[in-house]
């Protein structure tokens, strides 16, 4: 995806100055508010100071200041793949947006993956990071899988529906690669990753005025949605409940500053905020298997336990798990620790929770290799311990 246009002014440019100061100062203040956390704030001192830092950068800058300092999804990938030493394998899908092989584009089963980032943001290192380990994993025990990430468009230069129109447009691409057969590819999102594979997943079933329909023979394998709280504003927000974000990524404003940026002249819809879809439209959803994951610290949880609720009354298959005392999409935050997501099985193998640990769908297994336990998500590390069982046994 070409670098979008900067239109930065002078003051915008200069404003990076008292912004800078600004998050030095609130990084300081994290030092000595960290050395008093409680059971809502970061389980880590270190992780209370980053989280801080990374709310107040997101909070304090324009998505336009945030994009200019930052290296595109091209360029990320582009280095990724000089890294790695591989060769890169993008394409251009027909609405504009980038597509990103990682792996075997010829693999027998695919990952398609929409990246999160208020859908202001690129992908950054941390996601190639993550899907290399991943494909470690997965070679590890034998699967042959390969994750394929569009790059779509940023808010403010593109509004809605056009990130959605790209993103069907990538599954589109990816069953046309496997001619027409969907029941070997999970469609996974995280943050605004998530809207947009919920949104694709309605879409098969109640097309989009905006997208051309996109029939499936068969249904996906699945379809992962992490962090993804169902709506786009904060209407349904249950009453009595006090917002607090100091054990998360996300400040309290930016949700709503993220989603005008994103809307533009454009309204919410089912496909934007399926929480205010009729219930008959989670009947008969494409897909074999849906996975919801959510952190316990999360700004957003009491959303994404009224989005649980409305999803387990028409998807039998839902598997929902909030990993205690994590943030928004926990595995991308913490650069301390090495993570690992293994696919665990493609067949019709059943999924099961343990007190103490959890195995998803039969098809994504959340686990994390533990460099600093103490910073490291609890969720992914009783998940690699169930993940070893599991895997002994099938």
């Amino acid at each position: 995806m070409a670098k979008p246009a900067q239109q930065l002014s002078w003051l915008d440019t200069l404003d990076y100055i008292p912004g800078a100061v600004s998050i030095v100062c609130t990084a300081v203040g994290a030092l000595f508010t960290g050395l008093r956390r409680t059971g809502k704030d970061s389980p880590s001192y270190y992780l209370h100071v980053a989280y801080a830092v990374m709310r107040k950068s997101t909070a304090r800058f324009s998505p336009r200041q945030l994009q200019y300092v930052l290296p595109t999804s091209d360029q990320v990938y582009a280095r990724y793949a000089r890294v790695a030493k591989v060769k890169t394998q993008a394409v251009q899908l027909p609405s504009g947006a980038s597509g990103y092989w990682i792996g075997d584009s010829n693999a027998k089963s695919v990952v398609v993956w929409f990246h999160g980032g208020g859908f202001t943001m690129p992908l950054i290192p941390a996601f190639f990071q993550f899907w290399e380990t991943l494909l470690a994993a997965l070679r590890h025990r034998g699967k042959d899988v390969a994750i394929f990430a569009p790059g779509y468009s940023l808010a403010p230069a593109a509004t809605y529906p056009t990130q959605l129109v790209q993103a069907a447009d990538a599954l589109r691409y990816v069953v046309a690669q496997r001619d027409g057969d969907a029941s070997s590819i999970v469609m996974v999102g995280d943050s605004a990753g998530a809207n947009l594979a919920m949104g694709v997943l309605l879409h098969l079933t109640h097309p989009h005025p905006a997208i051309a329909p996109l029939p499936l023979a068969k249904p996906l394998a699945g379809v992962t949605l992490i962090g993804g709280p169902g709506v786009t504003n904060e209407k349904n927000w249950p009453a009595g409940v006090v917002q607090y974000s100091g054990g998360d990524i996300i400040d309290p404003g930016l949700f709503k500053d993220w989603m005008d940026v994103y809307f533009g002249a454009a309204k919410p819809d089912y496909y934007t905020d399926p929480m205010d879809a009729p219930q008959s439209w989670f009947e008969d959803l494409a897909t074999q298997r849906i996975l919801l994951l959510a952190g316990s610290n999360e700004l957003l949880l009491p959303l994404i336990e009224l989005y649980a609720e409305k999803l387990k009354r028409s998807v039998p298959n839902l598997e929902y798990f909030v990993g205690e005392g994590e943030p928004h999409i926990a595995p991308f935050d913490d650069g301390s620790s090495e993570f690992e997501i293994s696919m665990a099985s493609w067949g019709n193998s059943k999924a099961f929770s343990q007190r103490n640990g959890y195995i998803g769908g039969g098809y994504l297994t959340l686990a994390i290799s533990e460099s600093r336990p103490h910073t490291a998500p609890k969720y992914a590390a009783e998940a690699m311990l169930s993940s070893a069982k599991w895997c002994n046994r099938h």
